[in-house]
């Protein structure tokens, strides 16, 4: 049972499958949490899906991860660098303003995500609707 196994785990397409159930990468939420306002949305195919770790560039220019923004167990506000970070929930979520252009890899065409504790993505908002990036609740 073993070799079989391990020969069906040769297969490229299966042994994806089960990389992405056993890591939780394949597991998706597809309805939100709450309700999105000011700009933002659930958008299909990305809110709902988990972020692996990657390299970012914050606004000064130093490179972290994802990842360490999450330890604390609060929602993460990845944002291309605002003016401002003011926020009335500043307590309850980690905001991470990111060098402009540097994340394009990361954030694609928005200008702004919303990740939950567990490091899903909740939220997102494009690039035109961004005249102001600060997160309001």
């Amino acid at each position: 049972m073993r070799r079989t196994f391990e020969d069906i785990l040769r297969v490229p397409a299966i042994n994806r499958y089960f990389a992405d159930e056993v890591s939780g990468f394949g597991v998706a939420y597809p309805e939100p949490l709450f309700q999105v306002e000011h700009n933002w949305e659930h958008r299909k195919g990305v809110s709902g899906h988990r972020l692996s770790d990657g390299d970012i560039v914050l606004r000064d220019g130093s490179r972290t991860t994802l990842y360490p923004y999450l330890q604390e167990g609060r929602w993460v506000l990845l944002q291309v660098a605002a003016e401002s970070n003011a926020t009335p929930v500043r307590d309850a979520i980690n905001i991470v303003s990111l060098a402009p252009g540097a994340n394009d890899g990361r954030l694609g065409k928005f200008a702004s995500m919303l990740v939950r504790p567990d490091g899903y993505l909740a939220h997102v908002r494009a690039v035109d609707d961004a005249g102001s990036t600060e997160f309001a609740a």
